[in-house]
């Protein structure tokens, strides 16, 4: 049987000493609870230990350029990242001393519209059951400890419970059906929660991401796949299956044996289902991520569906045809690289018919890319497919985080209003943005260069 320790006394209102706090946030970050959140390890190590040294508080600019790498023009009210990450460490931080940390000396929390963390001595640690691996005993044993001490404790634990009940049936009560709270929904922005809010209806949302499909040759150097039959990862491509579907035939001939490979996606793929994730799952939706390969005509049917990333890496989206006024074109013949366009079939007077990559002059370096965001008819009459593609995946990044800014969605609605002096945004349309790239990859700052309402 394990041996109950005895409760220590703690002067009301005393602090943790620095090494305490030390420790505390070792065990946190070595938990369970922890082990596989590096982002958060991150960010919970940074603000214990720069707040101590800096002795003031942490803003949102020192947080986002040096824990998650944003770029020194960061500008904290087009980028959440800071404030979402925030929200699932403290989160996260409840849950561990929810299981983990329920004996812990040391409470450590992150103040709402704070991020220097406030670290609390309890007043009356947990009774700790030592060296016993039976939890249910170990309760018991502990019980029995406390009524032993003083009788009258039972009837203050029954009323605890009691108590501990009715808090559960309140917040139970603003708790939805995907384990979103009220306070957090409403952390959304408002244009947020009244546009994306429409799409929660009760079904799963599908993400759909584009990962484009290589030939891979037995060195790792990787050869362009110009579309048709594809087979499992790594399977062998005959020669004239090879020569069939890359671009270039005469690294075909010297290649050697190829394999099929489709184990890439782009950095503008993942930071877009990112930010699509967190705002869906903040409003209750159940978000479904899967590779565009894998959506089926009864996810179109019974689903909404977000495709991430542009036709030339995403067929299915290609074969879906919409009467749209903006369509992606591929190069009919090299060379290739970067020479995709988006096309506008009814470009206004001062707007051009076709866009594409914009390059620095002198460094070849991708300066702006160009994408859509539309609001297109599903395949069934109450359904909907988002598009949120670039012709590069700096666009796609571009698409996902304007479409998830108040900001962006804004334009739109000035946009619209502007056309039908309604102040709402359709249910369907389309949008054509520019975006500006850092370093020729990361995604900055996005605009609406032209707009077009569909008619239902």
């Amino acid at each position: 049987m394990g041996v109950v320790s005895e409760p220590k006394t703690v002067e009301p209102g005393s602090q943790p000493t620095a090494e305490q706090k030390r420790q505390q946030v070792a065990r946190i970050l070595s938990s369970r609870s922890f082990r596989n959140a590096p982002l958060l390890q991150k960010f919970l190590e940074f603000i214990t230990t720069t707040s101590d040294k800096r002795g003031e508080d942490l803003g949102e600019y020192t947080i986002a350029t040096q824990v998650f790498g944003r770029p020194q023009d960061f500008d904290p009210a087009s980028d959440t990242i800071v404030r979402t990450q925030a929200y699932r460490l403290r989160t996260k931080l409840k849950e561990y001393y929810e299981t983990e940390g329920k004996a812990d000396p040391v409470t450590v929390e992150i103040p709402k519209g704070h991020y220097v963390p406030l670290f609390t001595l309890r007043d009356e640690p947990a009774t700790e059951a030592v060296e016993n691996s039976d939890p249910e005993l170990s309760s018991l044993v502990a019980f029995s400890t406390i009524r032993q001490r003083n009788p009258y404790v039972i009837a203050g634990i029954i009323l605890l419970v009691v108590l501990a009940f009715g808090v559960g049936v309140y917040w139970g009560s603003r708790w939805n059906s995907s384990g979103i709270t009220a306070d957090a929904k409403n952390k959304v922005p408002e244009p947020m929660q009244e546009f994306w809010g429409r799409f929660i209806t009760g079904n799963d949302i599908i993400i759909a991401y584009t990962n484009s499909v290589f030939l891979e040759t037995e060195t790792g150097d990787l050869l362009r796949f110009r579309g048709g039959a594809v087979a499992d990862r790594g399977a062998l491509a005959g020669k004239e299956a090879a020569r069939a579907t890359a671009l270039n035939l005469p690294l075909v001939e010297r290649a050697g044996p190829l394999y099929y490979e489709d184990g890439y996606t782009g950095t503008g793929e993942v930071l877009a289902v990112h930010h699509l994730t967190s705002i869906l799952g903040s409003l209750g939706a159940n978000v479904v991520v899967k590779r565009s390969r894998l959506v089926t005509a009864d996810d179109f049917r019974n689903h909404d569906v977000i495709f991430l990333g542009s036709p030339f890496e995403n067929q299915v989206l290609a074969d879906v045809h919409f009467p749209q006024r903006f369509t992606f074109e591929s190069p009919k013949e090299p060379p290739y690289l970067w020479k995709g366009r988006i096309v506008d079939s009814k470009p206004e007077a001062s707007q051009s018919a076709a866009y594409q990559v914009e390059r620095d002059p002198q460094g070849q370096v991708i300066r702006a890319d160009y994408a859509l965001f539309s609001i297109l008819p599903g395949l069934a009459s109450d359904r909907r497919i988002i598009v949120l593609a670039g012709l590069t995946t700096s666009g796609t990044q571009g698409a996902a985080e304007f479409a998830t800014s108040p900001e962006g969605l804004r334009e739109i609605l000035d946009k619209a209003a502007g056309q039908n002096r309604r102040r709402e945004i359709p249910a369907y349309f389309e949008s054509l943005l520019r975006v500006e790239a850092a370093k020729g990859l990361d995604a900055m700052k996005a605009r609406c260069v032209a707009y077009s309402p569909i008619q239902e």
